[in-house]
């Protein structure tokens, strides 16, 4: 297929389709009358480049794309962090418009970049749909400002930890049956399990008068083969042998709690609850020796 016939077929420039050629995606044939022969293999990556670059892929991560599939998930996770940033920035925008208070401005703007940075560290620490979810998971406790001498040295123990730990792997086999989980789930649930779990703690007696079945239910579930032979054990114990290996308990989750006022209430509150929980069911702190 020639050039002509390429453009029509994908919908890209002449100009698009020779600058794929220069950056080695694609490698026509050349013919004895000097065009160029395109195959429908060569056809197929133009038209996946073209989208790849209409969602904002640079050239560098769309050659990491076809090398490696969970590159993608990389890419989702980074364009979800950025959308959230840019929604507090137009936030952050609004308010001056209003106020013209350049100085608050600024200030906002360097939590934000604070902000920014933790997520970023977060998802190159913990590749894929991991990353993702632990993004989801500290981004409402980021929203600190930091004021103290103690929050200065713990924001730099938060970074330092995120910058020295090598990323967390799992087996193919493992991380293939999360992300179909994490598919299944989706962030809109993820974040709305999220604020169940903030409000169930906030309401533990309750919460475990109204659900002493499904409570019940789910100790006898821990305790089953099925559960132990499952891939979230499995993952469990691999995180649990990185954290020990990397002080993920004792130097990364400490700092942050100094950092951030609201992450330490958060804390608090699940210490309370989980107190009150293995007063009511004391079996389970057999358990707490797995995570």
């Amino acid at each position: 297929m020639q050039i002509g016939q390429v453009q029509k077929e994908t919908g890209l420039t002449r100009k698009a389709i020779e600058y794929a050629i220069l950056q080695g995606f694609i490698t026509p044939k050349t013919m004895e009358n000097g065009y160029r022969d395109f195959d429908e293999q060569e056809v197929d990556l133009l038209k996946k480049i073209k989208v790849l670059r209409k969602l904002g892929l640079s050239g560098i991560e769309i050659q990491d794309v076809f090398s490696d599939n969970s590159t993608l998930q990389k890419c989702a996770a980074k364009k979800n962090t950025q959308i959230q940033l840019e929604q507090e920035k137009s936030k952050i925008l609004e308010k001056l418009s209003e106020s013209f208070d350049y100085q608050a401005a600024s200030k906002s703007l360097k939590n934000l970049s604070q902000k920014e940075t933790i997520l970023q560290k977060l998802l190159d620490a913990f590749p894929g749909v991991y990353g993702e979810l632990f993004s989801i998971h500290f981004a409402p406790f980021l929203n600190f400002s930091i004021q103290t001498q103690a929050q200065k040295q713990a924001y730099k123990k938060v970074v330092a930890f995120l910058d020295e730990i090598p990323p967390f792997e799992v087996p193919d086999e493992l991380s293939d049956e999360i992300k179909k989980g994490a598919a299944l789930l989706g962030k809109e649930k993820f974040h709305k399990i999220q604020l169940q779990t903030q409000s169930s703690i906030q309401n533990i007696d309750s919460f475990l008068e109204e659900n002493e079945d499904m409570m019940n239910h789910y100790l006898t579930f821990r305790q089953s083969k099925e559960y132990y032979n499952s891939p979230v054990f499995k993952i469990q114990q691999l995180f649990l042998k990185f954290s020990q290996n990397y002080g993920y308990y004792t130097a990364f989750l400490p700092a942050l709690r100094i950092l951030s006022p609201s992450y330490c209430e958060y804390c608090k509150q699940m210490e309370k609850a989980e107190e009150k929980f293995l007063q009511k069911y004391p079996q389970a702190k057999a358990l707490k020796k797995e995570i």
